[in-house]
């Protein structure tokens, strides 16, 4: 291991989906949906009841020869894993900074035209976040 990401001090962006601006706004519902189910997904990985399953999981999706990869991969696993949806402009700009040196055009775009909190904003506004977390607590 290089490092530990949970414990390194610079902007991250975890759980993240990304669309076509057209696709939210003729598909608000479909992303909603996506957006729910992702932070459902956040929370079963956090459920101390899952947490079987869910190293037998990635043991089978990785491969892993032994347990002990497995439970590693869990810890790392609920560390990245947050229902912090809402984009992070601080985190995209070192993305953007990072992919402009493989594509110079990449520099180009304004971030604020591409990042859109609106779908989180929703989730956010109805409740549905607050009582995921109630549930992570």
């Amino acid at each position: 291991m290089l490092a530990d990401i949970g414990k390194l001090n610079f902007p991250y962006q975890g759980t993240t989906l990304c669309f076509l601006r057209e696709s939210a706004a003729s598909s608000p519902d479909q992303i909603s949906r996506l957006l729910k189910g992702l932070v459902d997904a956040v929370v079963l990985i956090h459920d101390p009841s899952a947490k079987p399953d869910i190293v037998e999981i990635l043991r089978k999706a990785f491969r892993f020869p032994k347990a002990e990869d497995a439970e590693a991969s869990y810890r790392v696993l609920t560390i990245m894993a947050t229902i912090d949806m809402m984009p992070d402009p601080a985190a995209w700009k070192l993305v953007q900074k990072v992919t402009a040196k493989i594509n110079p055009k990449v520099a180009q775009v304004e971030l604020n035209q591409v990042l859109s909190p609106a779908a989180v904003r929703s989730l956010e506004d109805s409740g549905f976040l607050a009582e995921a977390r109630k549930k992570l607590r």
